[in-house]
Order: structure tokens, then sequence, then C-alpha cells
């Protein structure tokens, strides 16, 4: 470390790293710092190791780190914890709200991938429901009446030429929608649990919220 100390105190007043570019004259230069009260008549610049804590005119240097103010040095180790404090909730609040934003964008993504199979509304819902019921009952009944299957019966000649063929249609894209529906339900949990097992902002971040849907057909 690059230590700014006074010549007759070695008291330390500035602290940079090695590589950092101070320029002690009239005034002090260094990142960051622009220290007119600081000049080469009583300050000097050494090199030794980082002290264990610090706070600035707290402690001096002289081939080693002596407290020369503990009260200053408290009150700075204070400040200091109360910061990391501050800074600690801060994180923690903006992981929390960044997961819940990546929930909510899995959970979105998830619905709009089974919406490539099915139409939208709670009416059509309960139309396919009930017709998928009437194709169950069809495929046991020996002797069905198309009165007894209204929905199916709408379609005979546009689906298929038979009652029969319009039951098997609807049995098979049934099939085929669970089939895919099992795959988003799937990966929407995988996310889901990736996302809660993350731990740190770098790893919330790095669930891939469109890796894993199926490939439309």
């Amino acid at each position: 470390m690059k230590i700014v100390r006074n010549k007759q105190t070695k008291v330390a007043v500035y602290l940079f790293e090695d590589n950092d570019v101070v320029e002690l004259g009239e005034l002090l230069r260094g990142p960051g710092v622009s220290a007119s009260d600081i000049s080469s008549d009583d300050y000097e610049i050494a090199v030794g190791p980082a002290p264990a804590q610090w706070a600035g005119r707290a402690l001096a240097y002289d081939s080693g780190w002596t407290v020369v103010d503990q009260e200053l040095l408290d009150v700075e180790l204070a400040h200091q914890m109360q910061e990391q404090q501050s800074q600690a909730e801060a994180n923690a609040a903006k992981l929390v709200n960044r997961r819940l934003s990546i929930r909510q964008t899995i959970v979105q993504r998830a619905e709009q991938e089974r919406l490539k199979y099915i139409t939208p509304g709670y009416g059509k819902a309960m139309v396919y429901t009930a017709k998928h019921e009437e194709a169950k009952r069809l495929a046991s009944d020996a002797a069905p009446s198309a009165a007894d299957y209204p929905l199916l019966a709408a379609e005979v000649g546009i689906t298929a030429s038979d009652l029969a063929g319009v039951g098997q249609s609807v049995l098979n894209t049934a099939g085929a929608w669970l089939a895919v529906a099992a795959q988003i339900e799937k990966n929407e949990k995988v996310l889901l649990v990736a996302l809660d097992n993350a731990v740190t902002l770098e790893e919330v971040d790095g669930v891939d919220v469109n890796a894993g849907w199926p490939a439309a057909s």
C-alpha cells in the first residue's frame, strides 16, 4: 500500500493501492482525492502493508501500524459497519425484487406456450372439456345416438364424416395436448426450482427463462 503520513508523527491520513498514481507536492493528488491541506512540506509517501482496520488520522505507520486515536477508529468502524449493513439490506431487497420479476416472467412464458396450442377464454375451455367428455363416453357407447353427443355431432361432416371419427379426432387432439402440456408444466417447474435455488443476484440472472420449452409443431 502507498501510505500518506505525517513526517513527524507518522500518522497516516490516506491509503492508496500500490498501482495508484499518487502525487504529493504543493497538494496531494490521487484517485478520488485532491487535498490542498496535504503537501510535501509536512507529509510523505511510505510503502507498507494494509492495516487490519482503517480510519484516516487514527493510525500511525512506522515499520508497523499503531493506533493513535481509538475513539476516532471506533467511530469510523461503526460507520463502516452501518454502511455495510445498509448495502447488504439494499442487495437483499434487490435480490427479492429480481427473483419476483423473473418468476412472473417464467409463469407468463408458460402460459404463452400453452396458448400456442389452445384457444384462450373460459367459455372455450368449457366447450373443450365438455367435448372431451362426450368423446370419452362415445368410445364405450355400443349404440350411440347423435342426440346424446351434441358437440361432437356439430362437427360431423367438418372434422370427420361420422360421429365416431369426430370422437376419435377429439381424443387424439386431447392426447397430443396433454403431452405438450406436461412438457410445459415440467419446464415451468424446473425453471422455478432453479430460481428458488439461486442464492446470488448473478445466479438469479443466470436462470434462462427461454430454455427448455417445447418446439411448436
